[in-house]
């Protein structure tokens, strides 16, 4: 009786380890998926901050020559 007592927890123990195996591995595989949402994420996020950079620098220019323009236009006007 013992021998069969001792094969049903043989049987047991190894359903658990490879449900622990499954699990780990089902775990590592959601880890990688949430790694590349991660990496892509930061990708997009720094892609939007080059592109507004770009625009700040292209509004920042353009109010610099609107306000050259007003100024000559004004200093213009003034020796009139």
């Amino acid at each position: 009786r013992r021998l069969g007592d001792r094969k049903l927890l043989d049987k047991a123990r190894l359903k658990m380890e490879s449900s622990g195996d499954e699990i780990h591995m089902r775990m590592s595989k959601k880890i990688a998926q949430l790694t590349k949402v991660i990496y892509m994420l930061n990708t997009k996020n720094d892609e939007h901050e080059y592109e507004l950079r770009g625009l700040e620098e292209t509004y920042e220019s353009e109010i610099q020559d609107i306000l050259k323009s007003a100024y000559e236009k004004v200093k213009k006007f003034q020796t009139l």
